[in-house]
């Protein structure tokens, strides 16, 4: 396929980041999880980027966590 041709080609110099953005939820240990099993499932990526919105300090223990799981 073509995606895979052009993967092949850039490859050498480049790599694949799969993102994903959620502003719109509190991210919850599961959402996340969920999040990154998604971009994960890409398995061209060699980066797995997920973003959420973070409403007190809680939030970010919950990503912490979810982040050493991975």
């Amino acid at each position: 396929p073509l995606r895979q041709q052009l993967w092949n080609s850039a490859r050498s110099n480049t790599r694949v980041i799969s993102s994903l953005h959620n502003y719109a939820q509190k991210p919850t240990a599961e959402l996340l999880k969920q999040m990154f099993d998604a971009c994960a499932r890409d398995s061209l990526a060699d980066i797995v980027k997920v973003v959420g919105f973070a409403s007190d300090l809680e939030d970010n223990f919950v990503l912490r966590h979810v982040a050493v799981q991975a």
